[in-house]
């Protein structure tokens, strides 16, 4: 009973210091202090008040510390850095693969949104490939041919993402009928944001060919992007099914000419 006393008068100590300085630190201690007051004692409380007095320390004595600027100015004169160091032109294959990759996580963020409202299941999927385009950028912007090894180890970028995609897609498409014609890019909302999803997945595919083929990004990138546009393409098809969306089919559009042999053709067949 004294030891839990004691811890207990601790934490309120602790509490005390740090409340006006950080929620969650805060949050932390009323967790631990209501399991002592009902008896059920940590074995680690020692170590827990330590750490967070530590943390507590730290917030207090930066508590003038101010957020990093969103901007830095450093570009103003149209260049920017690598990963590795090196400052480049905003035009060079870099930064429009880097650009492409980041409008790609734009647009399946989108596409995210309208898959939260209508609950189709795909939300749990696009949120990880969000974070592994991050990963995919951080490749891009860490050339392989001038970059330390640590920066490489830090950068690399696994096949096994790319196999967890092709689980994705065939677990999705078992639930999908077999494709007999051309689709048009629809079924909805959540379908159509996907798609466009899926164009600009290809164009950021096509962006990196360049830098795969010059050995400055890892041909596993590659592969994933390549990959992504197919899931991106199975999931609209997904999408729409749960909506209970049509898929347009595509029906060619003949111009005067191809109606006109046409009809020769039909006549001579009489």
């Amino acid at each position: 009973v004294s030891t839990q006393s004691t811890g207990n008068n601790k934490m309120q100590s602790l509490k005390f210091m740090c409340n006006k300085r950080n929620n969650n630190l805060l949050n932390n201690f009323n967790f631990i202090f209501k399991k002592n007051t009902i008896g059920i004692l940590n074995l680690n409380l020692n170590l827990f008040i330590l750490n967070q007095t530590r943390l507590c320390q730290t917030i207090t004595n930066n508590s003038d510390l101010k957020k990093f600027k969103i901007y830095t100015k450093t570009g103003d004169k149209g260049t920017s850095s690598l990963f590795n160091g090196d400052r480049k032109a905003k035009n060079e294959i870099y930064f429009e693969a880097l650009g492409n990759v980041d409008e790609l996580n734009a647009s399946i963020g989108l596409a995210k949104y309208h898959c939260d409202n209508i609950q189709n299941g795909l939300s749990d999927y696009l949120q990880q490939i969000q974070s592994l385009l991050l990963d995919v950028g951080s490749n891009i912007a860490t050339p392989r041919n001038r970059a330390t090894d640590i920066q490489l180890v830090r950068t690399t970028f696994a096949l096994e993402h790319t196999e967890m995609l092709e689980k994705w897609i065939d677990e999705l498409d078992s639930h999908l009928p077999p494709l007999t014609n051309f689709i048009l890019p629809s079924g909805g909302l959540s379908a159509c944001n996907l798609h466009v999803a899926r164009s600009i997945c290809r164009r950021a595919e096509r962006s990196i060919v360049p830098l795969v083929d010059t050995k400055e990004t890892d041909y596993s990138v590659a592969i994933f992007l390549n990959r992504l546009s197919d899931f991106l393409f199975t999931a609209a098809r997904f999408a729409a099914q749960k909506e209970n969306n049509p898929e347009l089919i595509y029906k060619k559009i003949k111009n005067s000419t191809q109606r006109t042999l046409e009809s020769r053709d039909l006549k001579s067949n009489e």
